[in-house]
């Protein structure tokens, strides 16, 4: 698998592009903080779920972070769970808010 790459062209409003596995590309933005404050809800039932719990709910996490992209496409948890390996994801959910840390943690 190709690991997902990230850009951020502008600390106001960061644009992050994200390469899929299936070659395609999108272009996601930060979470704002409605949606960051839905993911970290979702995070913390990471901590009590079993395998199978965990993967899915790291689906509907990765759908909420895709869905936010500037073509308008719409990624489901179902949609993410057929197409992408759970590796995959975990992937991209790490390198995401990698990059998100990256930019408010910048003083600048």
């Amino acid at each position: 698998m190709k690991m997902p790459y990230y850009a951020c062209r502008s600390k106001v409003n960061c644009e992050i592009k994200i390469k899929l596995p299936d070659e395609s590309e999108i272009i996601t933005q930060r979470p704002r903080l409605h949606d960051f404050q839905h993911l970290l809800s979702m995070q913390e039932q990471l901590k009590e779920a079993d395998k199978d719990e965990k993967i899915q709910i790291t689906a509907e996490m990765l759908a909420v972070i895709l869905s936010k992209n500037k073509d308008g496409r719409t990624f489901t948890a179902e949609y993410l769970l057929t197409e992408l390996e759970p590796e995959d994801m975990k992937g991209i959910m790490n390198m995401f808010f990698g990059e998100v840390n990256k930019i408010t943690q910048d003083p600048n």
